[in-house]
């Protein structure tokens, strides 16, 4: 039901409604339907000029999928168009830990530990590559 408002929502507003393409990912990623979703995502970006929060999305979705050299181009991008959050570097150095990009999953989440992310979410993975590179 939830997907069918949000699509009856898109019909009535267009397909350039940001934030309803946002909700309407949510909703399809809930479902399972990964490809759905991530199209959503983006297309709530596109609608929106400087809006992060579709990419941001799509790199969590993929990442959470072990989907992580996708999830990084869409991280980097969100950060290439304005998103400089901890949150953003602890995922994307996770991420890079995970492909084996240790000196960049090291860059990230000393980045985030700079901008005073100090959970176990940084430390862990950030110990693990320190520990990686010898």
């Amino acid at each position: 039901r939830a997907e069918r408002l949000a699509r009856q929502g898109l019909e009535f507003s267009g397909p350039k409604h940001g934030p309803l393409q946002l909700v309407l990912g949510a909703i399809l990623e809930r479902l399972g339907q990964v490809d759905a979703a991530l199209e959503a995502y983006l297309a709530s970006d596109r609608a929106v000029y400087g809006q992060t929060d579709g990419r941001f999305a799509a790199g969590f979705l993929l990442g959470s999928e072990g989907r992580c050299k996708e999830a990084i181009v869409h991280y980097r991008a969100a950060y290439r168009m304005g998103l400089n959050t901890p949150r953003l570097h602890t995922l994307l150095g996770s991420c890079y830990l995970l492909i084996g990009s240790l000196e960049e999953a090291v860059k990230s989440l000393e980045e985030a530990r700079s901008k005073g992310e100090e959970s176990v979410d940084v430390l862990m993975p950030l110990a693990t590559a320190l520990d990686m590179l010898g």
